[in-house]
């Protein structure tokens, strides 16, 4: 890998209160060639000024600079196929416009990358920081479960589906020209959940995740972030379910049976599109319960 270039990708939406910290935690990094390319999915702040005067002196330590904005607020996940659609690199590697790459993360990366020719996707252990030290430690020690990365393929679909996201998606580091040959990108139905249905998708085409025993990157815990913000609950909610009804449904059904199954199916379209589904669901759930008070079934 040395040498060859590297694409940073930076994921922003009103980011003006870290976006500096995060650009210069790219350009502080070991490995001299990288390309910078930042996508702002229509700031309300002024993210995109300050991220203009950011590249106004700091452009030249990359091979690229480039900063791309939207007219309108399209989410997440078609900001980030913005920012790849950009790239010219062979490898990437993603950050949010709130999250800090130690300096030697893409070296090391890259290195192994360079020796592990078979690698696609490749992951490393990460800190996390903020005020809230009490959820950064809850988080840290029970959701990222890096013994996930010693599953085989099937165990780790069960994982994901039975036992929600572990996988720590700031870190994840990768195989541009390979994605795209298997025309892999992020799910643009699925507005604000881009790595879940992801890492659904690549283990459907028989990727195997790769793992770095290193922390590289540090994952800022804030109010404002996706994932606490409980403005959002309501909308990942509605992504948790469409993940399922897309990638986890037949995973779901192989494992726990058709009856089982369908009626998940059904609870998830049931609450995500509503309408005629949820129509479908009472009127299943109303049976299952005369079927088990009548003992034919006792499926829960």
């Amino acid at each position: 890998m040395e040498n060859k270039l590297v694409s940073v990708l930076v994921v922003a939406y009103n980011s003006s209160a870290t976006i500096v910290e995060t650009l210069d935690s790219i350009y502080g990094q070991t490995y001299s060639e990288l390309e910078l390319i930042v996508s702002d999915d229509c700031s309300k702040d002024n993210t995109v000024e300050i991220v203009r005067d950011w590249l106004a002196t700091h452009s030249q330590r990359f091979r690229k600079a480039e900063l791309l904005t939207a007219e309108k607020n399209t989410g997440i996940a078609a900001n980030f196929n913005r920012a790849e659609r950009a790239a010219t690199g062979e490898w990437v590697k993603i950050i949010a416009g709130d999250d800090l790459l130690l300096p030697d993360c893409i070296e090391t990366m890259a290195d192994y990358a360079g020796r592990n020719t078979d690698a696609v996707y490749v992951f490393s252990r990460m800190r996390g920081f903020g005020q809230d030290t009490k959820l950064i430690d809850y988080v840290m020690n029970n959701i990222f479960d890096y013994s996930f990365f010693k599953l085989s393929i099937p165990e780790q679909q069960k994982r994901l589906v039975f036992y929600g996201n572990c996988l720590p998606a700031p870190t994840a580091f990768y195989n541009l020209r390979k994605i795209k040959k298997m025309n892999i990108s992020y799910d643009e139905r699925i507005p604000l959940l881009e790595d879940l249905p992801r890492w659904l998708n690549l283990l459907n085409h028989n990727i195997r995740f790769h793992f770095i025993d290193k922390e590289l990157v540090l994952y800022r815990f804030s109010e404002t972030s996706l994932s606490t913000n409980a403005n959002n609950k309501k909308r990942l909610s509605r992504d948790m379910n469409l993940t399922f009804l897309y990638y986890s449904y037949p995973i779901y059904r192989k494992y726990s049976g058709r009856l089982k199954a369908w009626n998940k199916y059904t609870a998830n379209a049931h609450l995500a599109f509503g309408g005629i589904w949820t129509i479908l669901y009472r009127t299943e759930q109303f049976f299952l319960r005369l079927l088990r008070i009548l003992g034919i079934v006792d499926d829960k």
